[in-house]
């Protein structure tokens, strides 16, 4: 029996489908700390004066080169410190990425962008420039932007995608627009993982990947929801056990303490033999923190599949672009992207930085272990696989390359890490409270 959906839950479900990049707000409260089991059991709260945990072991730093620092630095990069230099900077990188874009992901459809750019730093009024796909740019009236599909009731926001696309023709010239504003210009070194003045563009090319490329993979709801139509093909209650299934609410789990912990063990581990390319042990410690993990909570580990596949892939994917476009006279190669991508995730110890919750780990553990796979699988034949299969992350492909090694011991985390967890879940927390910045 078909159901109906009211355009507003319609929305809702293709926000989902595409993994927005938009957190939401929980109000998980923070646990006590807990003991971690590394058999893999969630322990039961620690009582008030618990036994001293194993320290941790030494952890190896990523084997940053001078090559690749000479050659990636973001030193090299003249940054752009008005709106006129960031409007010249960001033409360049789509009219790069445009020549780029079959390149950057297989059977890529995020082709043939073109921008429409607000100086956010003008409030007296709208100022408006299009950045053509070739990498000309003009300005324009608020007029021409509405024509072009801009929405009215979003150029507040940083992004939004233009589905409604005039300029689609047969060369699949498809645009979003972007608010620069002074953070863009002024904080450029601050952005994560420093690629300052491209923050602009990944985000843009982050969310037209969601919108674009990967509502073209397989997903979940297709057995389930009659997009055309916008009605339910299952039960009201069968689409909630879906939703929640993936968690559609994008709920961050913040109160499973102790899953917090290993997943960001994980993301630590991950980083580790991302950025050390040549010592596969460390890839085979972060595979044994993540059978630990699989292990010890599964129903964890598979509400976040969604978001390692969709978030994961898509911060890969604008890694991937922001590299290429910075340095494109640098990276001619497959081998010149790897040292780049060992050399940029090395930069961050990303699970020292707000990577708490549920999906917002999902950003980290997807690219981090996409930069990894890419060494041992060939890239098309992983991304096609993560396209035909909505229950597949690289994290799991790894996985399945490394079936049957040998996997060292885990050691449990010490008290700094998990009081830094505790930290880390506490700042997420003060975020989503009200008043907060």
């Amino acid at each position: 029996m078909k159901k109906t959906l009211k355009p507003a839950v319609a929305l809702g479900l293709i926000v989902v489908l595409m993994a927005s990049a938009c957190t939401s707000e929980v109000n998980n409260p923070a646990a006590p700390v807990v003991e971690i089991d590394p058999t893999g059991t969630p322990a039961e709260p620690a009582p008030a004066s618990p036994a001293e945990p194993a320290p941790s072991p030494a952890v190896t730093e990523p084997a940053t080169s001078v090559e690749s620092a000479n050659r990636f630095s973001m030193d090299s990069i003249v940054a752009p410190r008005t709106f006129a230099e960031h409007l010249d900077f960001l033409s360049n990188k789509i009219r790069l990425y445009n020549e780029m874009a079959p390149e950057l992901w297989r059977g890529n459809h995020l082709t043939g962008l073109y921008v429409i750019v607000k100086n956010a730093q003008n409030t007296a009024n709208q100022e408006l420039y299009l950045i053509s796909a070739d990498g000309t740019n003009r300005e324009i009236t608020l007029e021409e932007a509405l024509e072009l599909g801009a929405d009215p009731d979003m150029m507040e926001i940083g992004y939004h995608h233009i589905p409604a696309n005039p300029l689609a023709d047969e060369t699949g010239t498809q645009g979003f627009f972007l608010a620069v504003n002074a953070d863009n210009l002024n904080n450029w070194t601050t952005a994560e993982p420093a690629f300052g003045p491209m923050e602009p563009f990944r985000m843009g090319v982050h969310e037209g990947f969601h919108s674009i490329e990967q509502t073209t993979w397989a997903d979940p709801f297709s057995a389930a929801f009659d997009y055309e139509a916008g009605e339910l093909l299952i039960s009201e209650e069968e689409f909630a056990e879906l939703m929640a299934s993936v968690n559609a609410e994008r709920d961050e789990f913040l109160d499973y303490f102790d899953a917090r912990v290993a997943r960001r063990m994980l993301i630590r581990d991950l980083r580790l033999a991302a950025a050390n390319p040549d010592d596969e042990n460390l890839v085979l410690q972060a595979l044994a923190t993540y059978h630990w993990f699989r292990a010890g909570y599964p129903e964890q580990h598979d509400i976040a599949i969604n978001q390692d596949r969709g978030e994961g892939t898509a911060f890969y994917f604008d890694t991937v672009a922001s590299l290429r476009t910075l340095f494109p006279d640098t990276i001619n190669s497959r081998a010149d992207l790897a040292q780049a991508l060992a050399y940029w995730t090395g930069q961050i110890d990303y699970e020292n930085r707000v990577t708490t919750g549920l999906v917002l780990e999902g950003y980290y553990v997807g690219m981090l272990s996409a930069v990894i796979l890419d060494r041992y699988v060939d890239t098309d034949v992983w991304q096609q696989a993560i396209m035909d299969d909505y229950n597949l992350t690289p994290l799991m492909l790894l996985d399945e390359h490394f079936a049957g090694r040998e996997l060292p011991p885990i050691t449990p985390p010490d008290a700094e890490f998990l009081a830094k967890t505790q930290e880390l879940i506490d700042r997420r927390l003060a975020s989503f409270s009200p008043g907060a910045s």
